[in-house]
């Protein structure tokens, strides 16, 4: 396999490592890195125009941040390159992300594009799970992830919670930061944080992504008939509890912790070792993966959060309003 690899930074590494560790038969990695020099890998180049179009890929991964991810995306349309990663946020405005949009469709023959939002995959099993379980339907979904901001996690959760209840939200509500938090990716990186509510037709999305919220991500899916919740940083599993016909209140979780736990109770958080291979496993494969079009959808989410937030007001999702398409994302 031939891969073309943009970027390696923080990210960028980890898909190297994922790579040379799960996908080492015939394996061919181009490195593209202008901080690197050109002489400390065979296959490294300062800049992707430098890479020759005689040169050609099954794979390329764009791990850089997310400004030119435009002209970025273009150039590996031309190489006919016919699996993409692209990582998270794809663009740096909703504008943006409309026009690889139409250049992806404009192709005869389109790449897949894989969106990394690995949240997902700890989620495959719990439909069915759920259903011998008889919870209901969802209503809400609560996390809790520190302020590490919308970029960098918040777009992941946005991603699931589109996911869940299968739907596009009704309305957006923030109230963020009123200064930028920096980005676990580096102290030159910026991202913003605050508290995100989204409705959806069904239920809706409580993020708090606030400085008072616990350190690490604290998932909480809401049932009908009770709730199944994720304590990272305790412990990596699902555990599901009842809800008694008669309380709905915290108390009770407390003093009855533990129904049953939903099994397979791990849920693996190992990017280098489970998440990116899976993924890149189903994108080369065929199987479905969330592609540019979710990509598109959490990506507005944060548009209208934004807006919201200057606006001081909740948005609706079919809101068509020039300032928030152009609205730039400074994100990594």
């Amino acid at each position: 396999m031939k891969v073309l690899l943009v970027a390696l930074g923080r990210m960028g590494c980890r898909y190297r490592d994922a790579l040379q560790n799960h996908f080492s038969e015939d394996l061919s990695i181009t490195t593209v890195d202008p901080k690197l020099s050109t002489d400390e890998t065979i296959n490294h180049y300062s800049h992707l125009e430098e890479v020759p179009h005689t040169l050609q890929f099954d794979l390329a991964i764009d791990a850089s941040p997310n400004q030119d991810r435009l002209t970025r995306f273009q150039q590996f349309l031309e190489r006919n390159i016919p699996h993409l990663v692209i990582e998270k946020p794809h663009a740096a405005s909703l504008a943006e992300s409309s026009r690889m949009i139409a250049l992806l469709e404009a192709c005869r023959k389109p790449p897949t594009v894989l969106m990394p939002f690995y949240e997902r995959y700890g989620t495959h099993y719990l439909p069915s799970t759920l259903a011998q379980l008889k919870a209901g339907p969802l209503k809400a979904i609560m996390i809790s992830s520190g302020a590490i901001g919308l970029g960098c996690n918040g777009i992941h959760y946005i991603d699931l919670a589109n996911y869940l209840f299968g739907a596009e939200p009704t309305e957006i509500y923030a109230s963020l930061l009123p200064d930028s938090v920096p980005s676990p990716r580096g102290a030159q990186f910026m991202d913003h944080a605050g508290t995100l509510l989204v409705h959806y037709p069904a239920g809706k999305l409580i993020l708090d992504m606030s400085p008072d919220s616990s350190a690490g991500s604290n998932i909480t899916l809401i049932y009908e008939h009770g709730k199944i919740q994720l304590l990272e940083q305790i412990e990596m599993a699902w555990h599901w509890y009842r809800q008694p016909e008669d309380t709905w209140t915290d108390p009770f979780y407390r003093t009855h912790r533990e129904v049953s736990i939903v099994p397979p109770c791990a849920v693996e958080k190992d990017l280098v070792n489970v998440m990116i291979p899976n993924a890149l496993k189903d994108l080369l494969s065929g199987r479905p993966v969330p592609d540019i079009y979710d990509g598109h959808r959490a990506l507005r989410v944060i548009a209208l959060a934004m807006a919201s937030h200057l606006d001081k007001r909740p948005l609706c999702w079919q809101t068509e309003d020039n300032p928030v398409n152009e609205l730039a994302f400074q994100f990594t």
